[in-house]
């Protein structure tokens, strides 16, 4: 029996009226007949479906537009409208930028909002600011904007309504509160904003019984505090790092969340860099109970217990001061086994060249390091408290002091703006029985959080990118915040809410913001024309900075022997640190996938938080990575996995702050444990740290943790390569050991070459352009900002934890850590011994890799293509043509770095990936539409933005001439606080990258297999 041949279409005629065509349009562009309905239309007489094949194609064409137009839109494209007068700022493929500040209370920068067609889809530091330094949870703030757990609009009583009956509302409780002198407390993140500080000072002169308290869970006020007992000043001072030629970090992750992270990485960098002319770096000693990105860089690190951190400081300034001839404090002697002593000589050394920074929040442990610094003469150069920062602060007595008042029913309305003290609070449960006595309570915030489902009026909040606002984070500085987008929902800034409260019927945060720079700001101003020009010319830098006059001299007061009386006790207990991760912080941004899914730079995990622990502790318990323990300290106890962590003090346990969300939004509910708890209040101070803990194993429970690298050393291979400072000085080249392969030459004799001399590749020439990168390894700190901004740049899906757990993470950019030890024979630190053999547990350096897409020039990732979807572009590309991909992996199988990412699925829009940030059509609208969003079933890596390389091509092209050097950057040069990055064209004989190839210290990752990788390393030098 013959069977029934197959049926071609032999035309776009024949084909556009058949029911599965006509089903197909109907889904794309959403007509208003039912699917199924169709084909019995395609057979009724009545209902024409003639079309002509112009009109096919013209629908077929605009297909492509629609999809771009769906990302960019709250719903669904029915029709496409032209603008009939289109603004002269938006040209379709173009984008415009925006200078903003970024402040939420946490974190700080001077940022450039790039827009594309009036929607932000990226953020980069603002280099013409000292504060233009970003990190990752700045670059992926924007993601926020587009969050769809954001509220839409007010709620009064559990009631949605609007924002007139909300203001009347709010207004008749305050006046009733004002009349009846009852308390009224507004709590509102620290703020540097001139014109948010006038409002809110308006507020009070309203209504007189209104007190303003600044809340950060994480707190600074000892600071503050012991430079107002030590110098007269409550100020946090402003730390200078590329002043100083010796830093010592005590309990300070400043590289890390440390106060301002995003300005001490690139002041810190700045002193690690050699010059071969005038070969110095600075040197790093870091005291610490865990590892952190801080001591991961120094090159001195030495671990304590948290109770001892008070007690390392006086004995520190002990040593000091017998060098200088000064009268010791009274404390036990305490050497920690010789480095006290020999970590003062070299502070002596350097003087006024030094920099002591702590984190404790302990008042008389900051006033000891106060003194420690008086004595280098550190006020005149690396510390500056004439000039302070006016950034995070805030006095964590009036926190507490609040909640008393709470609970003693003496608050009748109380005002939370942007807070969330129900979750984050120390003694949390003290804040959730205090608000339930408040007769009014309102919060003005972005969702229904923890703090917000106990108020009864809740009032929506701006995104930052859709709001008016400024700063001033140091006197002589003044920064400006412009909306890049028109607001999403109904809703208002903070500050804009206030002004309602006030009685202002059209509350207007841009004429307040006006106001204040043209009465306050602009008299500073001398060499302005007039204000107009003033404002115009500062809204485009984004700043307005003036010159101060000469500081003053600062004497010191307090009484050190007093302060060391106070200082904590050493326990001999158990002890807990609490921390935070550079990615998610204090746990604002819980519900931005973005940051779940960013590895931890020490541990590598990520969508989770874990009990770090020392192995040889973990060994007394019988404990293995993802065993589950119960922690119990301060009458607080939660239930969390372990994992064993190198450099971890013995007897101290770490958890990281920001997880175990209950009301954080659909990605960061249930994700962890909330180690709030944990801390501490101590003498109005908020405490990191607990003693007595107790942790007790559950017998047979296994977390597994979600982990992108799982081994710890290089395994003998030539990946990273590290010298000391001496001998760098003997040699430029040491550490940099080139590979090398014995041949005979023609006598029959050993001869060594370079691999690169025998090949079978043909010897590629390119013409025009040969793009390359080089990563100085003594800049990057691994701080993570690099892989979100590719992330960003580059639509980059998240995969959730399940799939990062099968090893299907999809970052195009890792960076990789290593450990270095010594092994229990006692030999010399090296990478080629196993994690297991490490003889002392504490006692580790580690280096980072950042490792992408090599670009090699011999890619072997293209010689095992068989459809050819992997090619070599004559400007030095590997290119991956998605439409030709049929997903073999053969490519990522041959890659020798494992940087070739494949989609296991469609991570964009499946639904059951309930974690993706572009599932939804509004958080579509931070896709950037240069970039192709891939498919499920191809493979996908880093290009080095090729989208940027030819757009810096077509402007140089419209310039008439070359790109020039430093024109186009990659997404990961851009956001990396330490500018540990260059980017550049090869062929071009003045550009830096060319300068860098040629450094003795570069060398390719496992060069000696000869695909000639376009990335370029720098040898790691460190200074002991």
């Amino acid at each position: 029996m013959n069977k029934p041949s197959k049926k071609y279409w032999k035309s776009i005629d024949e084909l556009h009226n058949t029911p599965e065509f006509v089903a197909e349009k109907s889904k794309e562009f959403g007509q208003d007949v039912p699917v199924d309905e169709l084909a019995d239309l395609a057979n009724n007489q009545d209902f024409d479906m003639t079309t002509t094949r112009r009109d096919f194609l013209k629908v077929f064409g605009f297909s492509i537009s629609a999809a771009t137009l769906a990302a960019c839109t709250k719903t669904p494209v029915r029709k496409a409208i032209p603008l009939l007068n289109q603004p002269e700022d938006l040209s379709p493929s173009i984008p415009n930028y925006y200078a903003s500040t970024f402040d939420d209370g946490h974190d700080y920068a001077a940022i450039v909002i790039k827009t594309r067609e009036g929607r932000p889809i990226r953020i980069d530091g603002n280099n013409l600011s000292a504060f233009g330094g970003t990190n990752a949870r700045i670059q992926a703030s924007v993601l926020g904007l587009y969050d769809t757990n954001r509220l839409q609009e007010p709620i009064v009583d559990g009631k949605k309504t609007d924002w007139k009956t909300t203001d009347q509302a709010v207004v008749a409780k305050l006046n009733q509160a004002a009349a009846q002198t009852k308390n009224i407390r507004i709590v509102t993140p620290p703020t540097s904003s001139p014109s948010t500080k006038s409002v809110v000072d308006k507020l009070i002169a309203k209504y007189p019984t209104a007190k303003h308290i600044a809340y950060n869970p994480i707190g600074y006020s000892a600071i503050v505090e012991a430079n107002k007992i030590s110098f007269g000043k409550a100020n946090i001072p402003a730390y200078d790092f590329s002043k100083a030629s010796v830093i010592v970090g005590i309990g300070a992750d400043f590289l890390g969340n440390w106060i301002l992270p995003t300005q001490f990485t690139r002041q810190y960098a700045a002193t690690r860099r050699l010059d071969k002319q005038n070969p110095k770096m600075s040197k790093h000693i870091q005291f610490e109970s865990w590892l952190s990105l801080t001591g991961s860089n120094a090159d001195k690190r030495i671990t304590h217990k948290p109770s001892q951190e008070g007690i390392l400081v006086a004995n520190l300034y002990n040593e000091i001061a017998a060098l200088a001839g000064q009268t010791p404090i009274n404390i036990t002697k305490n050497d920690f086994g010789g480095s006290i002593k020999s970590t003062a000589k070299e502070l002596w050394a350097a003087k006024n060249n030094a920099l002591v920074v702590c984190g404790s929040n302990d008042v008389n442990t900051q006033i000891i390091t106060n003194a420690i610094n008086n004595l280098l003469g550190s006020y005149t150069s690396t510390i500056d408290l004439n000039d302070p920062l006016n950034l995070f602060q805030t006095a964590d007595v009036d926190m507490q002091t609040l909640v008393n008042e709470m609970n003693a029913g003496q608050v009748d309305v109380l005002i939370l703006a942007d807070v969330n003290p129900a979750y984050d609070y120390p003694q949390a449960k003290n804040f959730v029985s205090g608000i339930a006595k408040v007769n009014t309570s309102i919060t003005l915030t972005q969702s229904i959080d923890e703090t917000a489902k106990l108020c009864k009026i809740i009032a929506p909040t701006n995104h930052y990118l859709e709001s008016w606002n400024d700063s001033e984070p140091r006197p002589g500085t003044y920064t400006l915040s412009q909306p890049a987008i028109s607001p999403l929902y109904n809703t208002r800034s903070y500050p804009e809410t206030l002004l309602a409260f006030l009685g202002d019927e059209a509350p207007s945060m841009y004429n307040q913001v006006r106001s204040v720079w043209s009465t306050v700001v602009y008299a500073k101003a001398t060499n302005a024309i007039n204000f107009e020009a003033f404002w115009r010319k500062s809204l485009h830098d984004g700043l307005f900075q003036y010159d101060l006059p000469a500081a003053t001299a600062l004497t010191m007061t307090a009484d050190l022997n007093a302060s060391a009386a106070k200082l904590s006790k050493e326990t001999n207990s158990i002890e807990l640190t609490v921390y935070q991760k550079v990615g998610l912080g204090n746990g604002s941004q819980a519900n931005n996938p973005w940051l779940q899914e960013l590895p931890d730079p020490i541990s590598r995990a990520c969508w989770d938080n874990y009990l770090a622990i020392n192995k040889t502790y973990a060994d007394t318990l019988d404990l293995q990575d993802g065993a589950v323990v119960n922690v119990e300290a301060n009458g607080y106890s939660v239930q969390v996995p372990v994992l064993i962590q190198a450099g971890q003090k013995q007897n101290v346990v770490a958890l990281a702050l920001g997880y175990g969300r209950t009301n954080g939004g659909k990605v960061a509910d249930g994700i962890g444990v909330n180690a709030f708890g944990f801390q501490s209040i101590n003498n109005g101070s908020f405490q990191s740290f607990a003693t007595d803990v107790k942790i007790t194993p559950i017998a047979g429970m296994i977390l597994p943790l979600a982990q992108t690298q799982t081994h710890h050393t290089i395994e003998g291979r030539n990946i990273v390569k590290e010298t000391t400072l001496a001998n760098y000085i003997q040699d430029k080249a040491a550490g940099n050991i080139r590979p090398n392969v014995v041949i005979k030459d023609e006598n029959g004799k050993p001869k060594r070459v370079h691999p690169t001399s025998i090949t079978l590749w043909h010897d590629r020439k390119y013409e025009s352009h040969h793009w390359a990168m080089s990563i100085d390894l003594n800049a990057c700190t691994g701080c993570g900002a690099c892989v979100v901004s590719c992330q960003a740049e580059n639509n980059v899906p998240v995969v959730g934890k399940k799939e990062v757990i099968n090893r299907r993470e999809m970052h195009w950019i890792r960076i990789d850590r290593y450990y270095s030890f010594k092994d229990k024979t006692g030999n010399e630190v090296t990478k080629e011994a196993q994690y297991d053999t490490i003889e002392n547990y504490e006692d580790v350096e580690v280096v980072f890799q950042p490792l992408m897409c090599q670009q090699c020039d011999n890619a072997p990732c293209e010689t095992v293509c068989p459809v050819l979807a992997t090619v070599h572009s004559d400007e030095g590309i590997n290119q991956m043509i998605y439409n030709r991909c049929v997903g073999t992996r053969y490519c990522a199988n041959n890659c020798p770095y494992k940087v070739r990412r494949f989609n296991w699925f469609s991570y964009i829009d499946n639904t059951q990936f309930t974690t993706n940030p572009s599932q939804d059509t509004t958080t579509k609208m931070v896709l950037n539409p240069d970039v192709t969003v891939r498919a499920r079933g191809v493979m996908e890596k880093c290009n080095f933005c090729i989208q940027r390389i030819q757009a810096g091509k077509l402007e140089g092209k419209r310039q008439g001439h070359r790109p020039k050097d430093g024109s186009i950057q990659t997404a990961c040069q851009t956001a990396c606080p330490a500018n540990a990055i260059v980017f550049g064209d090869l062929n071009d004989e003045n550009a830096e990258i060319r300068l860098a190839f040629q450094n003795e210290r570069g060398y390719g990752v496992i060069e000696e297999i000869n695909v000639l990788p376009k990335v370029s390393y720098w040898t790691k030098v460190r200074n002991v």
